[in-house]
């Protein structure tokens, strides 16, 4: 569009046509705003390669997370009952979400709780809801989230290797690192 010489910067923060429902125009009308852009900014090398035209200036901005929310300790995450160790996820589970990988884990370490918080597409519901290990949370509302990653010993990042994951900074690293 005409924004009256307002200088448009395109900030990419994931593969966009890669996402399962992601309609058909996606990659056209991305490639439209990436050559209508005065400048761009990624969240991953791997982003900035691919979708950089020659001569176009851009630049790698890594993802970040507020730090003071996971930083400070928990109480009721803390303390209780504790026998069992708490491997944990936070984020969507859509078709991204490796759910073999996670049954795996969760198959291999009976005696530790495999925690996942976040929406869940059908198929990852049926695959992993069944396991006695796995708790599946369903979302939380973001100010609650710190109280439960502070309950993990271990966070995953369980994705399928594919254009979207392999394009991603995800925010949830920074959270676990913070917690």
């Amino acid at each position: 569009r005409n924004l009256k010489g307002i200088p448009i910067f395109y900030d990419c923060i994931d593969d966009h046509a890669d996402f399962p429902n992601a309609p058909a125009l996606t990659e056209e009308c991305e490639k439209t705003l990436i050559q209508n852009s005065a400048g761009l900014i990624y969240t991953s090398d791997v982003l900035a390669k691919r979708l950089t035209p020659k001569g176009k200036p851009a630049v790698v901005i890594r993802n970040a997370c507020e730090y003071e929310p996971f930083d400070r300790p928990f109480t009721a995450a803390t303390s209780g009952n504790r026998q069992k160790k708490v491997i944990g996820y936070h984020g969507a589970l859509g078709g991204w979400f490796d759910s073999e990988l996670v049954a795996s884990v969760a198959e291999t370490f009976p005696q530790h709780t495999v925690r996942l918080i976040g929406g869940y597409i059908p198929e990852v519901y049926n695959r992993l809801s069944k396991i006695p290990n796995i708790e599946m949370t369903g979302e939380v509302e973001y100010t609650h989230l710190p109280k439960y990653v502070h309950t993990f010993d271990v966070g995953l990042l369980p994705f399928h290797i594919q254009p979207l994951t392999m394009g991603t900074n995800p925010l949830k690293f920074y959270e676990y690192l913070a917690a």
